[in-house]
């Protein structure tokens, strides 16, 4: 599977920002990719689940 990129807002990378400054993943501050990673996840499978019903 390939990679999709695209340009992420002002807003979105100050969210970003805090989001990697001040979250925790696995017990652990998680990187800018991990957070992206996981909201992608959380997103597909918030979709998934709608159609699933």
């Amino acid at each position: 599977m390939g990679r999709v990129s695209y340009s992420l807002t002002d807003d979105n990378k100050r969210r970003l920002d805090l989001l990697t400054a001040f979250g925790i993943l696995n017990g652990r501050t998680p990187t800018r990719e991990e957070i992206v990673n996981e909201c992608i996840k959380a997103y597909f499978m918030e979709v998934f689940g709608r159609y699933r019903e």
